[in-house]
């Protein structure tokens, strides 16, 4: 093994062939050396050499009024990062001098996500195609929906190359917290569980070509690119599967109360306590 290398892991208290959050220098490129291409396209992990030494590369200030803090959130194969930017919970974000803020970020250059008609943003997740599903209002600083401290969502957006592949809007009173987009471009979206409001249940939406198709009560959980959906209903209480349009509520074996997501955190958090469910 190189000894620079090994000096270097070193530093990061871990071994030199180990990937650190955000690392993949050799892999994708973050640190200024080319992306893959369609002839050199991305290894697997797998095909990696087991001595291979990875490069950490922290991503910067990326440049809003008063940030507080920054939000990892998806990152794809070319080494492309999704990242929000989360403001101090002060005056300046309450008088919309300041944003919550979604940004692409390449290793070198930082670009904020902010489609025309919107004033903050947050990211939810990236597909291989290049199109960012983010959370979009806008309404300046905290919202009064949600009980938490968070804006209030009233659209999910696909964002892509610059331009806005489609706007959707929340269903009326409600807003969006969670969501995440396939191979295909579909979306799947949840409104979160209330304190208060017009409905307090979290309910869950299938976007597809451009048409919304609301499939009731239930906070969404996992997604794939067979459009299934699996998630947890707050009436039963039990998880679910949506499956071309049916709900399904699924037998458990152990009190399906010991599991709750969303509530009273934030949507990080619900994201955080998602079960790994198989379709």
């Amino acid at each position: 093994m190189d000894r620079s290398c090994e000096r270097g892991a070193r530093v990061f208290s871990t071994m030199c062939r180990e990937i650190g959050v955000l690392a993949l220098a050799s892999l994708s490129g973050l640190v200024g050396a080319p992306g893959p291409t369609a002839a050199s396209p991305v290894p697997k992990l797998d095909d990696l050499d087991a001595e291979a030494c990875y490069t950490h590369q922290q991503v910067p200030p990326l440049g809003i009024v008063e940030e507080q803090s920054q939000r990892f959130v998806d990152v794809d194969e070319q080494g492309r990062v999704l990242v929000d930017a989360v403001p101090a919970f002060g005056a300046a974000w309450e008088a919309g001098e300041t944003a919550f803020t979604a940004f692409l970020w390449d290793g070198l250059n930082s670009q904020p996500l902010v489609p025309d008609g919107f004033f903050q943003t947050a990211g939810l997740a990236m597909n291989e195609r290049g199109e960012v599903l983010l959370l979009a209002t806008d309404i300046p600083g905290a919202g009064t929906i949600s009980d938490l401290r968070a804006p209030d969502w009233t659209h999910a957006v696909i964002w892509k190359d610059g331009e806005v592949v489609a706007s959707i809007p929340a269903p009326g009173g409600t807003i969006f917290e969670w969501g995440q987009i396939n191979a295909h471009g579909h979306a799947m979206l949840s409104t979160p569980p209330l304190a208060s409001g017009i409905d307090w249940r979290p309910r869950t939406y299938l976007w597809r070509e451009g048409v919304v198709t609301a499939l009731g009560e239930g906070y969404a959980l996992e997604f794939n690119d067979a459009d299934h959906i699996a998630g947890y209903s707050y009436e039963h209480p039990a998880f679910l599967r949506w499956r071309e349009g049916e709900r399904q509520v699924l037998a458990a074996d152990c009190p399906s109360e010991t599991f709750r997501p969303g509530g009273a955190t934030a949507s990080q958090s619900s994201r955080a306590d998602r079960s790994d469910l198989r379709m």
